[in-house]
């Protein structure tokens, strides 16, 4: 009876595995289903103006096999809405790292940020050589 119950347990949390093998699998089918409604999702909101205004259920519907959907719902419309009006450095969970991509790869301010992380900082350097203005 414990080995059944083992065999139910792993085939339920295989994914949560310690095994790289399991965890680059899962990781896979995961990206496969989230590319699946990607482009849908951006159709349906294209800004975080629309991401405010459409129902929640809609969200829901699309981005139900992904699992968490409610809250991933309530949580887009919350991050959404957060957005509104805010300089990307002042949404939460965004450190150092996120809004100096985001200055390099979304506002094309590159130049005026000096990046940590050390693959950014080749980017940003690359970037530096590449319009004439030499090394950081």
């Amino acid at each position: 009876m414990d080995e059944l119950k083992d065999v139910i347990i792993s085939k339920k949390t295989h994914c949560n595995s310690t095994k790289p093998e399991k965890y680059e699998h899962c990781r896979k089918a995961f990206a496969i289903k989230v590319r699946r409604v990607l482009a849908e999702f951006f159709s349906l909101c294209p800004n975080a103006v629309a991401a405010t205004e459409v129902a929640a259920e809609d969200i829901e519907n699309l981005i139900r096999p992904l699992g968490l959907y409610r809250k991933r719902s309530l949580d887009i419309q919350r991050l959404s809405q957060e957005h509104l009006g805010k300089h990307v450095t002042q949404l939460h969970g965004i450190g150092k790292y996120a809004a100096d991509a985001y200055a390099i790869f979304c506002t094309g301010k590159w130049d005026r940020v000096h990046p940590e992380d050390h693959m950014l900082t080749k980017y940003w350097e690359f970037l530096h050589e590449l319009h004439g203005n030499g090394s950081a």
